[in-house]
């Protein structure tokens, strides 16, 4: 598994987990699948086929707009698994919230890994969700899929 779409699918439905029934995420909205925000608890449920055809086409999504924006420069400079990270970020923040990093995107720039790392844990991000954020930081800076998306 070296693809950034393959990795970032893993990395996203191990971190979201799956749920047939829609539920209260921890930010306190609706959701249902693979961490898929719906209208509310009344919801119809998903099935783990669905959510992972919804899932793919999300991460194409994502692709297609990192690709073609001005962050497209860093994806190029990017290994697979730094772009899953990065697929995985959007994914939980949406484009917007992962544009405002703008220390990281400068240190990605620089090829500043440890930076980036620093720059992605130093966020309200990491205080709502410590243990992921700190998971996609080490794998930021290291360059290597950690044993839990293993």
């Amino acid at each position: 598994m070296t693809d950034a779409r393959d990795l970032a699918v893993n990395i996203i439905t191990i971190e979201e987990g799956f749920r047939e029934n829609p539920y209260l995420c921890s930010e306190g909205f609706p959701t249902v699948g693979i961490g898929f925000r719906c209208d509310s608890l009344e919801s119809p449920s998903m099935t783990p086929e669905d959510a992972q055809e919804r899932l793919l086409v999300l991460v194409d999504e994502v692709i297609g707009v990192v690709e073609k924006s001005s962050l497209g420069d860093v994806w190029e400079l990017c290994s697979p698994l730094r772009r899953a990270v990065l697929i995985s970020s959007c994914f939980q923040l949406g484009f917007r919230g992962i544009s405002a990093f703008k220390g990281m995107f400068r240190a990605l720039r620089q090829e500043d890994y440890p930076q980036a790392a620093i720059e992605m844990r130093d966020s309200r991000w990491y205080h709502q969700t410590p243990n992921r954020v700190g998971r996609q930081s080490e794998m930021l800076e290291h360059d290597e899929l950690l044993d839990y998306y293993k």
